[in-house]
């Protein structure tokens, strides 16, 4: 059976080892001879497949097979100065390929050259412009840089961190952003994407720019009507720092470096530029970019985020990591098989360090159908579910940080100060695994569980404790003991959607405050933040607050509310909003 490669315009077979047939639909047939023009124009230059035959009558091309996509096995010491003097042809003839990726780069002996024609421009000419009808073009020019990250990755940028900038509207900003940028951050890919992109009359704009900015209920205004540029930049040395941002008010840790690189761009004006802030936006950003119909640039986001075989390659590598301290809270024992079912918990101190080491990828915030659905913690939320690629499976962990409220900050420095390595794998020590259990099943989650019981009994032999573990009472005080001597404090967790150690027990002790956060709730409803409304209403189911039955119908009418959301029902008034405001616009004119 012959060896064929499938794409939108054509079919390669491969008939030997000497030949290639590549045959075209008929709806691609101008593309055929298209891709016959440019390759006789390039063929003296040497840089192109020699055409051996022309069928029209099937819409065929007969082509010399020039070897392999470049890779680090094959490519040529040279293939820097190779590729660039192919892009001084490319100036030179006036072509612009526009499809320039990987996949278009073969070597055979040493020799590097380019296929696939098809989608190719000659500047300021009328061969090709109206011949197009792909949705988005590449910009030749970065093809350096993206295949020195695609060859050297894993060897050269392990400290590194993929970001995305957009400037929306036609104005091409290559120039302008390439001045601005360090010498340690690169663009490594750029795609222009027509407004074709979104279907007849943009249907899937809204859609697009939902997912792009990780499920957040914003409006967008004209944003991706007229087109838009993208580049991937490769960070090589990135920074997080607190930074406000001027237009939504709030302050978060950003890639100080991408963030303060947008600034200088945008110039104070709105709606002009967005630059991810961190990884998490980068790969919602990311994945709303690549269509369904092809691979990047999600190909360049997933070889370039980390992946391990092993549970026991993964923790060598945190411990290779001077500056990155963790410790295993629960959910992995290093002496059993572990059961991908269960999440990990992990405390770290340095949450986007961990990110950018293991690939970690947020996922909480992406379906408002689900029961545990709210924005994760670096796009304005506070889920810190994850996955992370461990022997070809997403396992799910629940990054904890230093300072996010889970325990109080005392608590969590001597956690990972105190820690113990076994197997090459940091856990709590006895002791503060046995209160932290106790203070997550009393406190997070309300009651104590069979699992945890369990656990308790083994650390309390251990530790050599008299106490009564089948009285939750007994326990709950033995752990106020722990906390007082211990100068630790109950605390109020970000994640709103577990129990809280110290506003809710405060408030279940007073008659005048009988509603925690009851702010917050008042803020929620008036901003129509229907996942804060249904974790704030578990948070007090599991407080056993006073009006737990009426929180109850709170959860699920916030739920009910996130399900109409995700389905659009709710987005109907914002466009309703959107066409009012235009014919405002129109009647002033």
């Amino acid at each position: 059976m012959l060896k064929k490669i499938k794409s939108d315009t054509s079919t390669v077979f491969f008939l030997d080892k000497n030949i290639v047939k590549k045959v075209y639909s008929k709806k691609n047939f101008k593309k055929l001879e298209h891709e016959i023009y440019f390759l006789n124009k390039l063929y003296k230059y040497n840089i192109v497949p020699k055409l051996l035959k022309i069928d029209y009558k099937n819409r065929s091309i007969y082509l010399e097979n020039i070897g392999e996509r470049i890779n680090s096995k094959n490519a040529p010491r040279d293939w820097k100065e190779q590729l660039i003097k192919i892009l001084d042809i490319f100036k030179n003839e006036r072509i612009q390929h526009r499809d320039l990726k990987i996949d278009e780069i073969l070597v055979c002996k040493s020799k590097i050259k380019i296929i696939d024609f098809a989608e190719s421009k000659v500047i300021n000419s009328e061969i090709s412009n109206n011949l197009s009808t792909k949705s988005r073009f590449s910009d030749d020019r970065h093809i350096i840089e993206f295949v020195d990250f695609f060859l050297n990755n894993k060897k050269n940028y392990k400290n590194s961190e993929i970001h995305v900038i957009i400037t929306w509207g036609k104005k091409n900003l290559s120039d302008q952003i390439i001045s601005l940028l360090p010498s340690d951050i690169s663009i490594i890919h750029s795609f222009f994407y027509k407004k074709n992109f979104f279907g007849f009359f943009s249907y899937k704009r809204i859609t697009f720019l939902k997912k792009f900015y990780s499920n957040r209920n914003l409006m967008h205004g004209d944003k991706g009507k007229d087109g838009f540029y993208s580049y991937l930049l490769l960070d090589k040395n990135p920074k997080y720092e607190q930074r406000l941002n001027v237009f939504s008010k709030e302050i978060s840790f950003v890639n100080k470096r991408i963030f303060d690189l947008k600034n200088k761009i945008r110039a104070g004006r709105m709606g002009y530029i967005h630059a991810s802030d961190n990884l998490t936006e980068a790969s919602d950003n990311i994945k709303a970019l690549t269509p369904n119909w092809g691979k990047y640039p999600l190909f360049l986001w997933n070889h370039w985020k980390p992946s391990f075989k092993t549970f026991s390659e993964f923790f060598i590598f945190l411990n290779s990591n001077k500056n990155l301290k963790y410790a295993v809270l629960r959910g992995f024992d290093a002496k059993k098989n572990f059961d991908d079912t269960t999440d990990i918990d992990l405390l770290v101190n340095d949450a986007h360090l961990f990110e950018r080491l293991t690939g970690a990828e947020y996922y909480k915030h992406n379906d408002e159908r689900k029961s545990y659905y709210a924005l994760s913690v670096n796009n304005g939320g506070y889920k810190v579910a994850a996955y992370i690629i461990i022997g070809n499976k997403k396992i799910k962990f629940d990054i904890r940080r230093v300072g996010d409220g889970y325990f109080c900050l005392k608590w969590q420095n001597q956690m990972l100060k105190n820690s113990i390595r076994v197997k090459n794998v940091n856990f709590l020590n006895n002791k503060d695994q046995f209160y932290s259990l106790l203070y997550h099943d009393i406190i997070h989650k309300g009651m104590i569980r069979k699992k945890t019981l369990e656990k308790i009994y083994e650390l309390k032999n251990f530790l050599r404790l008299d106490i009564d573990c089948k009285n939750e009472n007994k326990l709950k005080e033995h752990l106020d003991k722990f906390l007082n001597e211990s100068s630790y404090e109950y605390v109020c967790p970000d994640e709103l959607s577990i129990g809280c150690g110290s506003i809710c027990l405060g408030a279940s002790k007073s008659k005048n405050n009988l509603i925690p956060h009851l702010d917050l709730f008042r803020k929620a409803f008036k901003e129509k933040n229907w996942f804060v409304i249904k974790d704030l209403s578990n948070r007090n189911i599991i407080n056993n607050n006073k009006f737990k039955y009426i929180f109850v119908i709170s959860k699920f009418l916030s739920r009910g509310m996130l399900i109409l959301r995700y389905y659009e029902v709710i987005r109907f008034k914002y466009l309703i909003i959107y066409l009012r405001s235009k014919l405002k616009r129109f009647l002033k004119k």
